[in-house]
């Protein structure tokens, strides 16, 4: 997840910003396994049976969240996002979690779905050794109503560290105040501190998009051009800015996004898969489904990440058709594919419930 599917989430901005928080996610790909469907995709046309592949994939998240890697629990209970019921319980223990990342992901997880008979639960997360921990509470307080110090935020995205300034961009981005503005417009011209080259760049785009977020649309110019990186070091910002205006629904930058799935010389693919995917999943967000496609080719890839990131955008492009590949991908040998897969599941068959399709 870290490199290739930088999904605008909770936890992913920890692991967006750079953060060597969580350690290893499980055991490396030892083989894949045949994951062509074993059902036809009219089996999912009945309602029963998607709902019975739908509690396989809750009971893989919820062993997810128990595990002992912090990335698996921090993106299983992401996973359980769409079912705000299933996911509280679980966020409300995460929130004492040993790893930063976890607590920082449970904090974000219930200010996002405003789960708040929870924000008692999130207050003493204030007084968190770890500043993300503490950026957290505060949003899931501020999203349920209580008063609390936003000032930390400002420590944050001042800081020596640009992978700390992104989450404090980012969190006060989410926040929705707009007097947030020129404090953002100096924190992007304040380029001291430590960090790489590709961090600073990084920051500079969790910027814009908080900046975006506020209503200053001009903030979005950055990031489109980032879709075009000048040396292959930048393909990791390239996806972060896809998936920025994906989230943001950025229609200006549909013809851009277009392009880099399509792009090819001499009838190959120029363009890396997980930039590829990242702007399928991207035009899927703005209501353009077409680029299942792209996560079918990149589903069968020897790198565990591009599959995870394959059922991904399954999650988000698919309708009944595309669950029998999602549960033949709950077959893969990664945990963070099988974790995916579920996740994808939940998301498409909710889809279903609530739109038809």
């Amino acid at each position: 997840m870290v490199a290739a599917d930088r999904r605008r989430s909770a936890f992913a901005l920890i692991a967006a910003a750079g953060l060597a928080l969580l350690g290893a996610a499980g055991p490396a790909l030892a083989q894949k396994v045949d994951l062509s469907p074993a059902k036809s995709a009219e089996t999912f046309a009945d309602p029963v049976v998607r709902s019975a592949l739908r509690e396989r994939a809750i009971a893989l998240v919820i062993e997810a969240t128990a595990s002992e890697s912090p990335l698996l629990r921090a993106n299983g209970l992401e996973a359980l996002q769409p079912l705000p019921t299933r996911a509280e319980p679980v966020a409300r223990a995460a929130l004492a979690d040993a790893n930063l990342g976890v607590r920082y992901t449970a904090a974000m997880t219930i200010g996002r779905l405003r789960l708040c008979e929870s924000a008692p639960m999130v207050r003493p997360l204030l007084n968190d050794p770890e500043p993300a921990v503490r950026a957290g509470a505060i949003l899931a307080l501020q999203r349920c109503g209580a008063t609390v110090d936003p000032s930390p935020l400002a420590d944050l995205l001042f800081s020596s560290d640009p992978k700390k300034r992104s989450i404090g961009a980012f969190v006060l981005g989410e926040m929705g105040d707009k007097s947030a503005v020129p404090m953002l417009r100096a924190a992007a011209k304040e380029t001291g501190g430590a960090g790489l080259p590709v961090e600073q760049r990084l920051l500079q785009l969790q910027i814009a998009e908080a900046m975006a977020k506020l209503g200053e649309a001009d903030a979005l110019q950055a990031v489109r051009a980032a879709l075009y990186p000048g040396a292959d070091e930048e393909y990791e910002i390239a996806v972060l800015a896809a998936q920025i205006l994906g989230e943001l629904k950025d229609r200006a930058a549909v013809r851009e996004l277009v392009t880099r799935i399509d792009e090819r010389a001499d009838g190959t693919f120029t363009t890396p898969p997980e930039l590829r995917l990242a702007a399928a999943g991207a035009l899927a967000k703005m209501g353009y489904r077409d680029g299942a496609y792209v996560a079918e080719q990149c589903a069968v890839s020897a790198s565990a990440p591009i599959r995870a990131q394959a059922a991904y955008v399954f999650g988000e492009t698919v309708g009944a058709e595309g669950l029998a590949r999602l549960e033949a991908m709950l077959g893969d040998q990664d945990p963070q594919v099988q974790l995916a897969s579920a996740a994808a599941i939940i998301k498409v068959v909710e889809r279903i419930a609530k739109q038809g399709r």
